[in-house]
């Protein structure tokens, strides 16, 4: 059997995508979604998160 599974915070809106949106506003997403836990803790840092997505998608269309 395959599972997928989606992690979100209460009250947020599930599969929401950082690269549609612009910049400014996934910085303030990943600003609020970050916390401590092992899932969102990625978020400290959103500039370099950013950084680092857009880097290895432009490698993985190779």
């Amino acid at each position: 059997m395959e599972l997928l599974t989606h992690y979100y915070k209460r009250g947020s809106r599930p599969f929401r995508s950082l690269r549609a949106l612009p910049e400014s506003e996934a910085i303030q997403v990943m600003e609020e979604l970050c916390d401590e836990s092992p899932l969102f803790a990625r978020f400290k840092e959103p500039v370099q998160y950013l950084q680092f997505r857009k880097r290895n998608r432009i490698m993985g269309q190779g």
